[in-house]
């Protein structure tokens, strides 16, 4: 007597890196095309003479330390995207256009504090 056997897909939003593993599972049930999408380079761009690194030893009154960078690459990472760019801006003009035009040159998107 044969029986049905239902594998459980994963829910679409699931990202996952397909390793060897995955290949030979895919396999054995029949699956030779699967969707894939490359992970997206994200640049993240901080700004402020205030904002000082999270390592300064002394913060000053009118500073705070730069603790948007940090948060933000981890969550880029977590939500399957690839930090590209991250640096921290004076407030010059100048430095943030060339900031942004590099930026834009190799990543998908841009995200600006």
């Amino acid at each position: 007597m044969s029986r049905a056997v239902t594998i459980p897909r994963p829910p679409s939003c699931a990202a996952r890196q397909i390793e060897d593993e995955h290949l030979g599972v895919l396999a054995t049930v029949g699956c030779t095309v699967v969707p894939v999408r490359i992970r997206p380079r994200i640049a993240i761009l901080t700004s402020g003479d205030e904002v000082r690194p999270p390592d300064s030893p002394q913060v000053l009154d009118h500073q705070i330390r730069n603790s948007g960078q940090s948060m933000l690459a981890m969550l880029v990472e977590a939500m399957g995207g690839e930090v590209g760019t991250i640096a921290h801006l004076p407030d010059r003009p100048e430095a943030t256009n060339r900031a942004v035009c590099d930026a834009l040159t190799c990543c998908d998107l841009l995200i600006t504090i």
